[in-house]
């Protein structure tokens, strides 16, 4: 399983997102956590690492502050740069007008993957998304696929063929 973690202030945004993401099969892989403040984002990563993190550029401190460009940047620079954080994986930035980010355009570019125009009436910023989290539960199942291999190799000829050595070098190759 994957975990994801949104931080965003725009509810409608968020609940589109939820909604868009759940509705598909590979949900069943998808550990979705949503908060709208800075301060409950670095919470959250304080106690887990999260594997994807969908990042809004303008986003509150706290539920009762104003949104703001800096308290975006601040976290990434805290996640990055403060042992106390557990670093994502991947960052995703999100913004509902990509000129928002204007001069934190370079410095939020240094600990993002990208950073995608997300409008409340569009979503294809969600679709860009859920490629990068299929291509990131492939590579989770892949791993878990090699980790599970078992090989039993059974027969009942006391004999001895090259193969078998073949077979038995391999084995402690990979073990």
């Amino acid at each position: 399983m994957i975990s994801v973690l949104l931080v965003d202030d725009n509810r409608r945004r968020t609940e589109k997102f939820n909604a868009r993401i759940l509705k598909n099969n590979e949900s069943l892989f998808i550990d979705l956590k949503i908060c709208h403040t800075a301060d409950k984002a670095r919470e959250l990563c304080k106690v887990k690492r999260f594997d994807i993190l969908i990042l809004d550029v303008l986003l509150p401190k706290k539920l009762d502050m104003k949104a703001n460009k800096e308290v975006g940047i601040n976290l990434l620079n805290d996640l990055n740069r403060r042992n106390k954080f557990n670093l994502p994986n991947k960052i995703i930035g999100i913004t509902a007008n990509i000129n928002d980010i204007g001069e934190f355009r370079e410095s939020f570019l240094e600990h993002a993957v990208t950073v995608l125009e997300a409008p409340i009436n569009n979503v294809a910023w969600i679709e860009s998304i859920q490629k990068i989290i299929l291509n990131t539960i492939d590579a989770y199942l892949s791993e878990e696929e090699e980790k599970d291999k078992v090989v039993i190799s059974l027969h009942g000829i006391r004999t001895l063929a090259p193969w078998q050595n073949i077979f038995s070098e391999y084995i402690q190759e990979k073990t």
